[in-house]
């Protein structure tokens, strides 16, 4: 994601100026359904049974893809496998020069779903979260099935691309929290992340949630990840936060990206699903999203943007700050 960042350097220098930039990729949230209740799960009072019309998938893609959008990424919210016209919304984008991601729980990964990814996608993570059958069953909340139909469904995924020499990246991401720690977990990772053969792992800590551990358990629990892990190749370890409430950088990056809901809703970030509609800036089926991208009240989200809730998430944007003000010798600033 840093080289995006840096491919957009022009239009980092028009944000600077005050200029509003269109945005080069979208996260869709386009169903608040799931098929699994996670412990802790930031979404859990916002799922129900929403998904959206296969039509209104449809025309966001198109207007995205008008503004220059080129990258889509499925996710959550709700899991994203469960629009039954997803294989189609992907085929859709890669006939028209466009590319897309998808982030599940692997449960219902169909056969079409699986070659449509194999064919055209660019990385596919599967949160596995748990690392035994037993603590998945515990913190998921799911039948003993899903367990073996995921790694089922890894583990084919990765057949089919093997087979297809495909440049889609397969990757496993586990969590780490109360009910997620020690050495077992970590051991249990190596030894699925040897038995799969996933390209990257990712390690993160529960955030801003009951069962968030201390910083001084993090700092713990980050020693035995990368001990026991040492062997595991392409690892990321993301336990303990590298900033906190009072060191966490404001933010003015987001309009390289933005999310849109299943109904719709347009955010200036992917990681406002615990700020109500602080960082909604309006609704794409109610008012063109042009005009609300290009709004006044977009640059009033932005500014409204709290740096201390930002350090409550592992958000990506810090690391496209950092990458920015490295390309600048540290002379960046907050530039809105």
């Amino acid at each position: 994601m840093l080289t995006n960042i840096v491919s957009r350097w022009e239009d980092i220098k028009k944000l600077k100026s005050g200029e509003m930039i269109w945005p080069s990729f979208v996260d869709f949230h386009g169903t608040n359904v799931c098929n699994q209740h996670c412990t802790g799960c930031a979404y859990d009072s916002l799922l129900h049974t929403q998904i959206m019309p296969e039509h209104r998938q449809f025309e966001a893609i198109d207007t995205f893809l008008e503004v220059g959008v080129k990258a889509f990424d499925f996710a959550g919210g709700g899991e994203p496998t469960l629009a039954p016209y997803l294989a189609k919304a992907m085929r859709y984008i890669a006939d028209r020069g466009g590319h897309f991601a998808l982030i599940t729980n692997g449960v219902k990964m169909s056969d079409e779903l699986m070659d449509v990814m194999v064919e055209h996608g660019t990385y596919l993570r599967v949160s596995l979260e748990a690392s035994s059958p037993e603590d998945y069953k515990a913190y998921k909340k799911t039948p003993d099935w899903h367990w073996t139909k995921v790694l089922e469904n890894i583990r084919e995924v990765i057949r089919r691309r093997n087979a297809a020499n495909s440049q889609l990246e397969v990757s496993l991401k586990f969590l780490v929290g109360k009910p997620l720690r020690g050495r077992k977990h970590y051991e249990n990772m190596r030894d699925l992340v040897a038995d799969l053969g996933p390209d990257r792992v990712t390690v993160k800590a529960i955030r801003h949630e009951p069962d968030e551990l201390t910083l001084r358990e993090k700092v713990n629990e980050a020693s035995m990840a990368d001990f026991w892990l040492a062997a595991t190749p392409n690892k990321h370890v993301k336990i303990v936060p590298k900033y906190t409430a009072d060191t966490h950088p404001q933010c003015w990056l987001t309009p390289v990206h933005t999310l849109c809901e299943w109904d719709g809703k347009i955010s200036a970030c992917c990681y406002g699903y615990y700020r109500g509609d602080a960082l909604v800036i309006g609704n794409m089926f109610e008012t063109p999203f042009r005009e609300l991208w290009m709004s006044s009240k977009h640059w009033e989200v932005l500014r409204g943007i709290k740096p201390a809730q930002c350090a409550e998430v592992d958000c990506k944007f810090t690391g496209h700050h950092e990458a920015v003000e490295q390309m600048e010798r540290g002379g960046a600033g907050f530039w809105i």
